[in-house]
This record gives C-alpha cells, structure tokens and sequence, in this order.
C-alpha cells in the first residue's frame, strides 16, 4: 500500500513539475539546452512509469542540472527514498524547501517535513578529521566533497566506508553507525619515505653477536635405566608375592569352610599359583637386571674419557621380556 502511495505521488509530482521545466527551459537562451532538459524529462517519467526507478533517477538529475527547478528536486527525493537512500532524499527534500522558498505550498511544506522526521531516524552524521587540506573525501567510493567539508557528513545507517586522497595518498576507515547516531572519523595521509632513505642505523649495531655455547648437562655413565627397571621388577615380585600370601591364606580357610565346593577351592588355588608364579618372574627378572645395571655401572667408571680427550658414546641398548615361565634379555653395547 505505502508503494503504491509513493508512486502515485510521485507521478502527481511529475505532472506538477512539467510545466514549470517547461517555462524555466523556454527562458533559457540556449535552445540546445531548452530540447535537452525537456527530452531527459519525459524520458524519466517514462522510465519511471516501467519501474526503472535507477535510470529514471540519472535522467532527472540531468534535467535538473540543465534547468534547475526546484519542483525536481521532490521528485528526486521520492526515487531515493523508494530505492533506500534516506541520507540522499533527505538532501534532496531539503534542497526542495530551500530553493522553493515561499513558492512551496503551506501543504506540500507539512508533508515534506513530515518525511524528513522520518527519514532521521534511517541517518546518522559522520565528522570527518584530517591532516590535510584540500584532499576529496568520499563514501563508499562516491565523492562527498574536499577537506575541509562545509559540515557533518549525512550516510545511511548501516556499515559505510569513508575514505580521503590527495595526490598519490590515501586513508580508509570503515565504520558501522545507527540511525540518528554521530561519529567521528580521522584521516591521516602521511607520505612514505624517500626510495633509498634509510634509518640513522649504524653498520655496528647490523652485525648479530654470535649465539653462546650450548651448555649441555655432563652424562653419567650410570645406567639409570637399568636401575629403574631393577627397582620396578622388585616391586612388582613383593606385591604380587604378597598377593599370592594372601591367596593362599584364603585357600587355607576355605577348606576348613563347611559347604565351600570344589569349584570355588580350584578357582582360589589356581589365582594363588598365578599371582606366586609372577613374583617369582618378576624377581627373577629383578635378579638379572640387577646383575647387567652392576656390570654396566662398572664398566662406564672404567671407559670414562679423561679431560681433553675426545668421547666416542656408545648407548647400550637393552630389552628385557617377561613371559609366563620365562624372563629373556636381549641387548647390544
């Protein structure tokens, strides 16, 4: 309904605004002008009637520079505001109270300014700052004016992008900014330095000191590796020795129980038998580790490099496996 509204005040506008084009052309002393304003004219209300709303916009505009009349100016403001340029019907609505002065009706004033108020609400003002004068300032990418601007910038709520050049130099900042909201937004054009100029960096402070000397831990000849394995098999033979005490000491009840079955005796002995036979593994294993960590321990204390000699290492590799029944070494030094 709003849409429909729009166009039917905009086509009244159009028919309004013709004749006044007419008498400002007729008035003109060019008459190459006069045939060129009046042509783009009904071109745009043509465009406009088939919903080229962009293009019938351009030919309005190029009327208007032609003859200005500040009756298109309305019909401007209606296109921008159709297509959701609030910031720029706003202007246009603007400019259309200012140039028709006293010539614009007491009723199209009210209605104008109705628009406006709410044509705020979809606008906010950006102040732009900068460092130089005379660069041209644009938002999003259409120019706006030369720093500095006679006053705030009026954009579109949303996201805008604003950017100054001047020569081979520019700035861009992007901003998000709501409606009726203000911002601030500073250029700064710093031209880069001179091809070939350096920084007052002495040829001294380019030369990088040499790294420092790793400092790497002195190695032990002890084979701690051994040892911890040495250790962890005796742990492990005491606890699963004790486990297999404390089986054994259960079987003993049992048996001496009225009513335990035989099944329970045969599952009780056999856990008993599994838990001895690996602490036996295990501290037999104990034993052997404990025997290959005494020779190795020895036999670095004696291999030890005197100071100054040059040390070849060779890292004894050892495997121990551990099986029922069964404890195996394998190794290489």
């Amino acid at each position: 309904m709003m849409r429909r509204l729009r166009t039917t005040a905009l086509l009244l506008a159009v028919a309004l605004a013709a004749p006044s084009v007419a008498s400002v052309v007729r008035a003109a002393p060019d008459d190459a002008s006069k045939n060129e304003a009046k042509e783009r004219y009904d071109k745009g209300v043509k465009l406009y009637k088939d919903g080229a709303y962009e293009a019938a916009l351009v030919e309005f505009q190029r009327a208007y520079d032609l003859n200005p009349s500040y009756k298109i100016l309305y019909n401007i403001g209606l296109i921008l505001q159709q297509l959701n340029d609030f910031a720029g019907a706003m202007k246009a609505f603007q400019r259309y109270l200012s140039e028709g002065k006293s010539d614009v009706t007491l009723t199209r004033k009210v209605e104008v300014d109705k628009t406006l108020s709410a044509l705020r609400q979809n606008v906010g003002t950006v102040d732009v700052q900068m460092n130089v004068q005379g660069a041209e300032v644009k938002v999003d990418d259409v120019a706006v004016g030369s720093y500095p601007l006679p006053e705030a910038l009026l954009v579109n709520a949303g996201r805008r992008r604003i950017s100054a050049t001047k020569d081979d130099l520019t700035d861009t900042k992007v901003i998000d900014i709501a409606g009726g909201e203000k911002a601030t937004v500073t250029l700064k054009l710093v031209t880069p330095p001179k091809n070939g100029a350096t920084t007052s960096t002495t040829a001294t402070s380019l030369v990088q000191p040499p790294p420092p000397p790793l400092v790497t831990p002195s190695k032990s000849g002890t084979p701690w590796v051994l040892w911890s394995i040495t250790g962890g098999l005796a742990i492990t033979g005491g606890v699963f020795g004790i486990l297999a005490l404390k089986s054994s000491s259960t079987l003993k009840n049992d048996r001496d129980v009225f009513g335990v079955t035989h099944s329970t005796l045969d599952d009780q002995q056999s856990k008993t038998k599994q838990f001895a036979l690996i602490a036996d593994i295990a501290f037999a294993g104990a034993v052997v580790a404990g025997g290959l960590s005494l020779y190795f321990t020895f036999k670095s204390d004696k291999e030890a490099p005197k100071p100054g000699a040059a040390k070849t290492t060779t890292t004894p590799t050892t495997q121990l496996g551990i099986g029922p029944g069964t404890v195996s070494l394998a190794g290489t030094f």
